[in-house]
């Protein structure tokens, strides 16, 4: 596998729900990237933060959400988050 096959993964440890997911995710997105997350495109531009935030605080219910953002998939679940390169 080529290093342009190469899939980046980072969380998988959990969303608590303390903290506002959109910081989790870019976070783990600057991560993924090499970059501060001051230096990250910002999530905004690919999902309603506000929402995101809200879909996710003390949510009793079982969601996943994937999108695109910055030539990664990025899915999210109470289980936490997974950055995966697009190819």
């Amino acid at each position: 596998m080529d290093s342009t096959e190469m899939e980046s993964e980072t969380g998988a440890a959990g969303y608590s729900g303390e903290g506002p997911m959109s910081t989790v995710v870019a976070v783990e997105l600057a991560d993924a990237l090499d970059e501060s997350p001051t230096e990250s495109p910002p999530l905004a531009d690919a999902v309603d933060t506000d929402a995101l935030d809200r879909l996710f605080r003390n949510s009793d219910a079982d969601i996943e959400l994937t999108f695109s953002h910055a030539d990664r998939r990025i899915f999210l679940s109470d289980a936490g988050v997974t950055i995966r390169l697009e190819r």
